[in-house]
């Protein structure tokens, strides 16, 4: 707190006016896979209590359709993972995370699969269908999430807003 900014509390309730967060990979739809560093469930519990999510990336996250460029992580409860990772299995090839020789493990001492889905064709459906999965926890699809998305390219900056427009960051 050596800068006066104010850190909450780990249980909440909170009332968080922006959260401004990155993204691993970002559809047209503003639809996200977020969770390569594995806190992806934590991310989704502030991203779903601030009254506005802006995602900043570069123009190399962007795809056509979630799935193109990266895996869906997916974290699961320890006990009887490979189980649930048998589960998921059926939505790609699914494999436990590590971090060295163990596996990786979240901050709440959970595992996490990755799930090569290939292009998802319809993310909230998979969204939902990951969540219902006993031994689940959450997934690393964001949909509908983002309000905006901050785009960098190599010369310019450009704003996605959720109700379609796309322009130059600084226009009116």
């Amino acid at each position: 707190m050596s800068l006066a900014i104010p850190l909450l509390d780990d249980i909440g309730p909170w009332s968080i006016d922006l959260c401004v967060d990155g993204a691993d990979e970002v559809s047209a739809e503003l639809d996200l896979i977020k969770g390569g560093g594995g806190a992806h469930t934590r991310e989704k519990i502030v991203n779903r209590h601030a009254r506005q999510n802006v995602i900043i990336v570069d123009d190399s996250k962007l795809s056509q359709r979630l799935g193109e460029k990266r895996a869906v992580p997916v974290e699961v409860v320890v006990f009887g993972h490979r189980a649930t990772g048998a589960t998921l299995a059926r939505f790609g090839d699914a494999s436990l995370r590590f971090s060295g020789d163990n596996p990786f493990l979240t901050d709440s001492g959970n595992y996490i699969y990755d799930v090569e889905t290939g292009p998802i064709a319809d993310p909230v459906e998979l969204e939902e269908e990951l969540r219902h999965l006993p031994g689940v926890i959450e997934s690393g699809l964001f949909c509908a999430r983002a309000d905006i998305v901050i785009v960098a390219h190599e010369n310019s900056v450009e704003l996605w807003y959720r109700d379609g427009r796309r322009m130059p960051a600084g226009s009116p």
